[in-house]
């Protein structure tokens, strides 16, 4: 049986360098020395490559997150002129970004992508040649899944914690009320309802009927 390895924290890559002046002078990787440096302590060994189960493997992972904060948001900036018709996945990532995502930053960044989505859709007629080729200039972005899941965000409780707002940036529930009205006009002009649908009660089985008895032999 092979056996599985844990899963690690990034490795901590040192990228090529060309030797300075002072490496041959010394006799030492002095630029290598340098980059190292330079790279956050919780990016280093023995941080890097330790078992994600281990603090220092958990420390390195986290550290790696947030520095990557800002490579996650300029992707929901991206995600954002993206036809999600097209590409319904580009809207299923910001959804989870805004719902999961640790970094308020981000969360914000992906809440603030659905409005620019959700407001496809508003003015078609007035949309110019090269909007009209895309697939949601008509059909739009408010889709079910994205206004259950804003609508969520801006004004849902904590399921676990029944006290907390789902969402606890102020900023980000004001931005995911705002979508939730973009498509509240939307769906106006289309005579949709905006908001979530409610849970359907589970329909009750109708009772067994009871085997009638064959009939006796005359």
């Amino acid at each position: 049986n092979m056996s599985l390895e844990p899963e690690t924290a990034p490795a901590f890559e040192s990228p090529d360098l060309t030797p300075s002046l002072l490496d041959f002078a010394t006799g030492l990787p002095v630029a290598n020395t340098i980059k190292e440096l330079l790279t956050p302590k919780l990016l280093r060994k023995p941080f890097a490559g330790a078992p994600i189960d281990s603090a220092k493997g958990l420390a390195a992972k986290i550290k790696a997150q947030e520095l990557d904060v800002k490579n996650r948001i300029t992707a929901a900036e991206f995600l954002a002129e993206v036809d999600c018709r097209a590409y319904p996945n580009a809207q299923k990532q910001l959804i989870k970004l805004m719902i999961e995502d640790p970094s308020e930053e981000v969360r914000l960044a992906a809440v603030e992508a659905l409005q620019v989505q959700f407001s496809r859709g508003l003015d078609c007629e007035k949309a110019s040649k090269a909007e009209k080729r895309r697939y949601d200039t008509c059909r739009g972005c408010c889709t079910q899944e994205a206004i259950d899941a804003v609508y969520k965000v801006a004004y849902e409780m904590d399921p676990e914690f029944k006290d907390c707002l789902f969402e606890p940036s102020k900023r980000v529930r004001k931005a995911a009320a705002e979508a939730v009205e973009i498509c509240r006009d939307l769906c106006k002009q289309r005579g949709m309802d905006p908001e979530p649908e409610p849970t359907p009660e589970p329909t009750p089985e109708p009772p067994a009927k009871k085997a009638e008895p064959a009939p006796k032999k005359a």
